[in-house]
This record gives structure tokens, sequence and C-alpha cells, in this order.
């Protein structure tokens, strides 16, 4: 007697065709990520080699001799090509002026006492 729960072969070529499908679509998937890293690769060595081929090489080991010695003149620098080297640098300072922060040991208003009244230890002990 035959199983009534059993697939039928209508049913079983089509979990193989969903089968062979959902591998096709995993297969395609998997190409197009390997094909993207790699044209995402190949963008990024393009810029690295478009930016390096703009700036000078570091100087030589000689070159560097030389300066130390003052064979080169090295006030009379050409640019490198890598923009400026300028570090915006913000300092606060107290309203009245650096003598009036409490923060600075040799200010006036320093924390821990008027100038003048710092004990030091014994030395006669």
């Amino acid at each position: 007697m035959a199983d009534p729960h059993a697939p039928t072969a209508e049913q079983l070529k089509a979990q193989q065709e969903a089968a062979r499908a959902s591998r096709e679509a995993a297969q395609k998937t998997a190409t197009e990520g390997v094909d993207h890293r790699a044209a995402v690769t190949q963008k990024r060595t393009a810029d690295y080699y478009e930016k390096s081929a703009a700036s000078k090489p570091t100087p030589t080991q000689r070159e560097n001799d030389l300066a130390r010695v003052g064979a080169l003149d090295i006030d009379s620098k050409e640019d490198d090509g890598s923009g400026p080297n300028m570090v915006p640098v913000t300092v606060m300072v107290p309203e009245g002026g650096p003598e009036h922060d409490e923060m600075n040991p040799l200010s006036r208003n320093a924390v821990g006492g008027a100038p003048g009244k710092y004990k030091t230890r014994d030395a006669t002990k």
C-alpha cells in the first residue's frame, strides 16, 4: 500500500525546482558581492596612486645627511603637494588675564592660599 503522506512526482519536481532557483539566487548574490568588493578595491587603489603621484617622496638618507652638515639649503623648500600644515589651536585665557587664573600655581588667586604662605616640611626632624 502506498504512503498517503509521500509527495507526488509533481511535488518532488516542484521542490527540486525551488531548491535550484534558491541556489541560483544565492550564487548570483555571492557573485555580485565579489564583483562589488573587487570594484571598490580597484577604485581605492586608483585613488591611492592618484594621490601619491601628486606628492613628493620623503627625503633620502643622503639628502638628510647633506642637510645635517649644511650642504643643502634647507630654507628653500619646494611644495610637496600635501597642502598646508596648519593645525588650529584654541587657547582659553581666563577673564582678566592669566594672573587671575585659579588653576595657575603662580597666580595671586591660586587655590590653596595666599602667595608666600607655602609651608615646607621641617628639615630638622
